[in-house]
């Protein structure tokens, strides 16, 4: 389905290059693209045909939205000096509060998912809504249903709740496994071979919940093969830690 909306960004990073060209596709209609780093305006405009602009005074506000795709600690800063009074001006952020917009007509749009750069779009990505203005929201969430099947209404504390639960399930899990594709390299042992079980861990999660799903030695209460590799671990010090530290959390949880 396509919409005649008009979009502004300020900013470029992973999540741009995913949600630009779901946009587009979409009709939606890049009006113009403030870029502080002129380093990557050659990028942008190969990748996307879009001139960015070198200065923010040159945004002329016509846009329907104003997308800030600028890290957290800077949406202040970036939106404190904008004449947009006809703009809904949005942050992509999940833990962010829309009050750190300093715009009369603001909003959160906030796609939850791992954007690396490289992967395409998935248009079962959820989308979080939230809007100062009713019709704000509304407008919003059409934006949203563009490029996604699951656009969701949370309430402020709802949504840094499921900010959080994001971190911990991937940011946290992909650390994890760096470390563990780490030690296998280290062994000469290539970091594919643990991939079939990471597929099947995600594919289990589709069928059952991850408190159903629990393995290993520590939820086993297997102690040989536990002292074995706290042994193995002596020479990795931080992966020793990290390897108690996460089976003394595994054993006091309740999996039944």
């Amino acid at each position: 389905m396509k919409f005649g909306f008009s979009v502004s960004l300020i900013g470029y990073g992973r999540l741009a290059k995913h949600l630009v060209p779901a946009m587009v596709n979409s009709g939606v209609r890049i009006e113009e693209w403030y870029v502080r780093n002129k380093t990557r305006h050659e990028e942008i405009t190969t990748q996307f045909g879009i001139r960015p602009l070198s200065t923010a005074g040159e945004l002329n506000a016509s846009a329907d939205f104003m997308f800030l795709l600028v890290s957290d600690d800077a949406i202040t800063e970036v939106t404190r000096d904008l004449n947009l009074s006809k703009t809904i001006v949005c942050h992509c952020s999940g833990m962010t509060a829309m009050e750190n917009i300093k715009h009369d007509r603001r909003g959160i749009f906030y796609p939850l998912n791992t954007f690396n750069g490289l992967g395409k779009w998935n248009p079962q990505t959820p989308i979080f809504i939230q809007a100062e203005h009713t019709d704000d929201l509304a407008k919003l969430t059409k934006l949203a249903s563009c490029i996604s099947s699951s656009v969701h209404h949370p309430a402020p504390t709802d949504l840094r709740t499921i900010h959080t639960a994001a971190v911990i399930s991937q940011n946290f899990s992909n650390y994890f496994i760096t470390r563990a594709e780490e030690l296998l390299q280290k062994n000469n042992l290539e970091r594919r071979l643990i991939h079939p079980l990471l597929k099947s861990m995600i594919e289990n999660l589709t069928l059952s919940p991850a408190l159903q799903n629990q393995t290993g030695p520590a939820v086993r209460g297997d102690k040989i093969t536990l002292t074995e590799q706290k042994t193995y671990l002596s020479k990795y010090p931080e992966l020793l830690t990290l390897y108690e530290l996460v089976t003394q959390a595994i054993q006091s949880h309740d999996f039944d």
